[in-house]
């Protein structure tokens, strides 16, 4: 029924795949999240000691200084963000400097234009950079990020 498969071939396969999954790889902080629920009758929020679900861990646990200069300094995976928004509302063409006849026909490109806390080559953020901002015990609406460090911080909607 099952076919074997043999050592060498699961040996490359490992290597191969171990080498994609951490080319570029940088360290993730902890999501924040403390509580544990169980999923099964009854329902409910339950101790966390044994039940292997994110609240009972607590790996890099976020962590940031104020650089004093507008900047924040995640000191888990070394990324400096902008402290607090201009109060102004952005779209991505706005953002990123793309021309787009509709939605940014000046080709306005508001961060590359910032000059922050000496740097002058800021950008968006990707996806995997802007997640890990997120601290997933801070219930909704949010803001879900930490207020201290990042002031006036709006909800995702």
């Amino acid at each position: 029924m099952f076919k074997r498969i043999p050592f060498l071939f699961i040996f490359v396969f490992l290597f191969m795949f171990s080498g994609a999954v951490f080319a570029g790889a940088f360290k993730l902080p902890d999501t924040g999240q403390t509580k544990c629920y169980q999923t099964v009758p009854p329902f409910g929020q339950i101790a966390c000691a044994g039940t292997g679900q994110d609240g009972e861990y607590n790996i890099n646990p976020m962590s940031y200084t104020d650089n004093g200069n507008g900047t924040v300094t995640d000191n888990v995976t070394g990324f400096m963000w902008q402290k607090q928004d201009d109060g102004n509302v952005y779209n991505w063409y706005q953002a990123t400097g793309t021309y787009d006849a509709t939605y940014n026909p000046t080709t306005q490109d508001v961060c590359s234009s910032l000059n922050l806390g000496g740097h002058s080559d800021w950008r968006l953020p990707s996806r995997k950079e802007l997640i890990t901002l997120v601290d997933y015990s801070i219930p909704w609406p949010g803001p879900a990020t930490n207020i201290t460090y990042f002031p006036n911080a709006k909800s995702y909607y």
